[in-house]
């Protein structure tokens, strides 16, 4: 008995799912017809060699760019918890983080406008500093930080978990309506 492996159209499909994590769209780019991609990523994710194969290639990325699930949450807490008064401007016009405040809060701001206004001249010289800063999306980092300890459950896992054998219900639902064809000429997968 040989060891089983990955068909040309599974690889294509794992590498392109790396790629935006959107089954459809991998789907669609490995060379299954469109019309039926959705199902068609969603049954290759349930495939166990294709899903040990994307975690394989996920920890294999994870290692070599440094991308940690503690990195991860620890940029969404600064971004999360982030706060106007964490900042200051100072004789320069330059934002700054206030004092006591770790300088990676700086890591929240997503834009600075600075404006100098100049008036008068010579020792009548006054500039003054006009400084507008934005930070990042407050409520969707909060939003994945809550999901992260389970404050905002994802619904359809929810629904799916709470009632046994309906997903693969909707799935036969959804190869019924579309007529089992996947385009792809062989086994849908």
């Amino acid at each position: 008995m040989g060891t089983k492996k990955l068909t040309p159209n599974q690889q294509r499909f794992v590498q392109e799912y790396l790629v935006d994590l959107s089954a459809k769209q991998a789907a669609i780019r490995a060379g299954y017809t469109a019309t039926h991609a959705d199902v068609v990523g969603w049954q290759l994710l349930q495939k166990p060699l294709v899903a040990a194969e994307i975690a394989r290639l996920k920890a294999e990325r994870a290692e070599k760019t440094g991308i940690t699930s503690d990195r991860v949450l620890s940029e969404l807490e600064a971004l999360a918890f982030s706060n106007v008064e964490h900042f200051i401007v100072d004789e320069n016009g330059e934002l700054a983080p206030a004092p006591g405040v770790p300088k990676e809060v700086m890591r929240a701001v997503s834009s600075v406008k600075h404006k100098v206004r100049t008036y008068g001249h010579g020792d009548d010289k006054r500039v003054e500093h006009e400084v507008e800063f934005r930070l990042w999306d407050k409520p969707g980092t909060l939003k994945l930080a809550g999901r992260h300890v389970g404050l905002f459950p994802d619904n359809l896992k929810v629904e799916l978990d709470a009632a046994p054998g309906l997903s693969k219900l909707l799935l036969l639902a959804a190869q019924r309506g579309t007529g089992g064809d996947d385009g792809s000429g062989g086994d849908g997968a």
